[in-house]
């Protein structure tokens, strides 16, 4: 029997994800198929953010480009909220690649160059996908590669019902961009990153980043680039090149925008032995269409009332780019698109690039000598040959000035950002002396951003000591000292993906001495190991990228602690003898890595804990004899309960331990989780 809700009639279910389940429908007064994306109940609790995906939506529902499944409708009705879209009749990129496992060059170039058009357009507009991967693009029998669920992620990732707007990151995890595990936010750069993902797997029918679970995911992201020495047969063999900077580890040298990522596609050489013509490709199809594909909107789509280019007040890390978000001011009230940046490909070695045309090939004569149609009219050859001869002189002062100047650039930027070069091995010592007032607690800031690091007590007489080893001059570590207040770090900023071919060392051993202090260490993806008992620490932070951390309070810190703060952001984290840590507070934010929080140890007052947790798998264990209440608030998570963890008969999402009746004090944790596992132990 044919369900309606309203205008539409569902017809069957498609499928489904996390947030979604997907129905064939029909528009009853249109009379025209549609797809129904009918967001799961749990996010409807809501109501502050239904009203703000009803507001975000529209905006996205305001792509109006034929590489983009439009958007057309925003459908409520009896606590059910369907966004409706139009139907594509075809498979997805995903289902594609499972059937063919390695896409050929073209196949895989039309749909790339289609999809970059798409993704450039929504950049344009100011808005990023968010989720770019190989589901979201769907092929239609007509109209080729689109583009499907902009911003949706982002969107039903801020319900309060469903992951926690704070440190969720929001994504696939085969195709984050690292700043993104490391708690930073998605840029243009970001999407691009994925996109190169994209191809990639097209052309392989592999993910280029691996693992058996989100955290070995995100940790194969944070390993050397490796791609292969060859390529299927037809794939030019400069593609090694061009996405080595899609997939940069540093976002500002990857392409500056999906159309320039196409671009340095369309002019790879792809040579076709049998025709003994060179092809060079260019951003529309390998093969051109039948008919040119118009850049108007669909015929059948119909608009939303008339809103302003974008919201006068978008929420803090919207689905729009950080840049339009920054103009939201009311004196920006309404953006102006940013165009297009012009695509261009080179015809042949030395010649001028030519402006290229949608659905044009180029193609040259083996000879290399351009074909008689070619080569123009030869009238005025005489008055041509002055105006060249000018325009050569021109050039070549142009040219010499520019050398000497990009010289001098190059010269300040090696002084300003020194290239990272590997040594010989050093070591050196470091000691920072206990401060001359001791009224205040010193301020301990350590930032390590590669390596190996190792922090435990016993610094005798001195507030810090240590050894740092490391074989790149521009890691030698730097200490300032200002009466207590410490910063510890490497000398220079640098990007480690720049050294050259070799072993990189950097291992820096420090001990703390016993002296009132508050601890922010702040790592990226190092192996991290802290021993932070027996201490006298007043606050403590830590925040890490994707890392392998452990910090441990094997004996009861020596003085009540303020708070004790942890932000990791996609990293294997083991907290160890939490309950020694004598504070009443403990905040922990974690994007989808793999955490273990161990509440062993001296508890000497109510301990209030707060996780979010994102899309993280996260196990807590405390001691059957301690009092410990667990509150889940998403019920999307996973949670297995075992040992001495008892569900609340309410079903309601609270599990306790009994712990020994003479317990005076308790542990409360507050858990918000998406749909990762949340696992309950004792111990």
């Amino acid at each position: 029997m044919v369900e309606k809700v309203g205008r539409y009639e569902i017809l069957e279910e498609l499928g489904q994800g996390g947030f979604a389940v997907v129905h064939r429908g029909r528009d009853t007064i249109l009379d025209r198929p549609v797809a129904l994306k009918e967001l799961k109940p749990v996010l409807l609790g809501d109501a502050e953010w239904v009203q703000r995906f009803h507001r975000e939506a529209k905006t996205i529902a305001r792509l109006d480009h034929p590489r983009i499944v439009p958007i057309y409708d925003i459908y409520e009705l009896e606590q059910r909220l369907f966004i409706v879209m139009r139907l594509v009749e075809g498979s997805s990129l995903e289902e594609l690649i499972a059937s063919k496992k390695q896409l050929a060059w073209s196949e895989a170039f039309e749909i790339f160059s289609g999809i970059a058009d798409g993704l450039a357009y929504a950049h344009a507009q100011n808005i990023l996908h968010r989720d770019l991967k190989p589901a979201n693009i769907l092929i239609d029998a007509k109209q080729g590669a689109m583009l499907s669920d902009f911003g949706l992620a982002k969107l039903t990732s801020e319900s309060s019902m469903s992951l926690s707007a704070s440190g969720t990151i929001v994504g696939t995890p085969h195709y984050i961009a690292p700043e993104i595990w490391e708690g930073k936010k998605n840029t243009v750069q970001s999407d691009i990153y994925a996109l190169g993902c994209i191809l990639y797997e097209a052309l392989t029918g592999e993910k280029i980043f691996k693992g058996d679970t989100p955290p070995a995911v995100m940790m194969a992201h944070f390993t050397p680039l490796s791609l292969p020495q060859t390529w299927p047969d037809n794939v030019p063999s400069g593609i090694t090149e061009v996405l080595a900077q899609a997939l940069a580890r540093n976002p500002d040298d990857r392409y500056r925008s999906a159309t320039e990522f196409a671009a340095a596609l369309a002019v790879l050489p792809v040579d076709h032995a049998a025709t003994g013509h060179l092809l060079v490709a260019t951003p529309a199809a390998i093969e051109a269409p039948p008919e040119p594909i118009t850049t108007g909107a669909p015929t059948e789509s119909i608009e939303l009332e008339p809103q302003p280019s974008l919201p006068a007040a978008a929420p803090a890390d919207s689905i729009l780019t950080n840049e339009a978000q920054a103009a939201q001011s009311p004196e920006n009230s309404q953006l102006t698109p940013t165009p297009l940046p012009e695509v261009v490909t080179a015809p042949g070695p030395m010649s001028p690039p030519d402006k290229v045309t949608p659905s044009r090939q180029m193609t040259i004569e083996a000879s290399g000598e351009p074909t008689p149609a070619a080569r123009g009219p030869v009238r005025g050859r005489r008055g041509c040959l002055w105006l060249g001869l000018g325009l050569g002189l021109v050039m070549f002062l142009g040219i010499v000035f520019l050398g000497n100047f990009c010289s001098l650039l190059n010269r300040l930027d090696a002084i300003n950002n020194p290239t990272a070069a590997l040594i010989a091995l050093q070591t050196e010592s470091i000691n920072v002396p206990l401060p001359t007032d001791d009224s205040d607690p010193a301020e301990i800031e350590i930032n390590f951003g590669a390596g190996e690091l190792n922090i435990a007590p016993g610094a005798d007489g001195a507030l810090v000591s240590g050894t740092a080893t490391y074989n790149v001059a521009q890691l030698k570590p730097s200490v300032s000292n200002d009466n207590g207040q410490v910063v510890i770090e490497p000398e220079f900023e640098v990007d480690l993906s720049a050294l050259p071919d070799g072993d990189t060392q950097n291992h820096w051993d420090l001990t703390l001495g016993s002296f009132p202090m508050e601890l922010n260490v702040t790592t990226g993806a190092v192996k991290s190991q802290l021993e932070l008992g027996g201490l006298l620490l007043e606050e403590v932070r830590l925040v890490t990228g994707a890392a392998d951390y452990k910090a441990a309070f094997s004996e009861p810190n020596r003085t009540p602690m303020q708070s004790l703060r942890f932000t990791g952001g996609g990293s294997q984290t083991q907290l160890i003898g939490l309950a020694n840590a004598y504070t009443e507070d403990i905040i922990f934010k974690g994007g989808a890595g793999d955490y273990t929080l161990d509440f062993s140890g001296q508890l000497r007052e109510d301990l209030d804990v707060e996780i979010d947790a994102g899309l993280g798998q996260v196990t807590l264990r405390v001691p059957e004899t301690t009092r410990a209440a667990v509150s889940v608030s998403n019920l999307l998570a996973n949670v297995e309960p075992t040992g001495a963890w008892q569900q609340s008969p309410e079903d309601d999402g609270q599990y306790v331990v009994a712990g020994d009746a003479y317990q005076e004090y308790e542990i409360k944790i507050t858990v918000r989780i998406g749909a990762g596992n949340l696992k309950l132990e004792t111990m």
